[in-house]
């Protein structure tokens, strides 16, 4: 991936110097975009165990076959590693965007 800018990103809740580094280590997820192309080919982040924080998946997940729909270049494959095995990959054949909703539906009610 040498043409690859690679972006991370966590969630920070709290401001304390102490707290603050845990949060960021275990909630970072990297994007790593084509620079050619703008778009995501893999996003990387580890899950960590609800209860054992020492117990840890690393999960990648592979961005192909972009294809433009309504303007939007969407990925028509993603592929799963965890832990650096195979786990899934979805092929998709079509997409269609904001089929059957209204405008109306994301339109709040007064005074909300």
């Amino acid at each position: 991936m040498d043409n690859t800018d690679a972006i991370a990103v966590s969630f920070v809740p709290t401001t304390d110097p102490v707290q603050g580094p845990i949060y960021a280590s275990m909630t970072q997820t990297t994007f790593y975009v084509d620079q050619a192309t703008g778009l995501v080919d893999k996003i990387q982040y580890t899950n960590f165990s609800e209860n054992d924080t020492t117990s840890t998946q690393s999960i990648e997940i592979y961005f192909s076959n972009y294809q433009v729909i309504s303007g939007i270049s969407a990925p028509f494959t993603q592929t799963v590693y965890i832990g650096g095995s195979l786990d899934s990959t979805v092929v998709l054949t079509s997409i269609s965007f904001n089929v059957g909703l209204p405008d109306s539906d994301f339109t709040l009610p007064p005074g909300r």
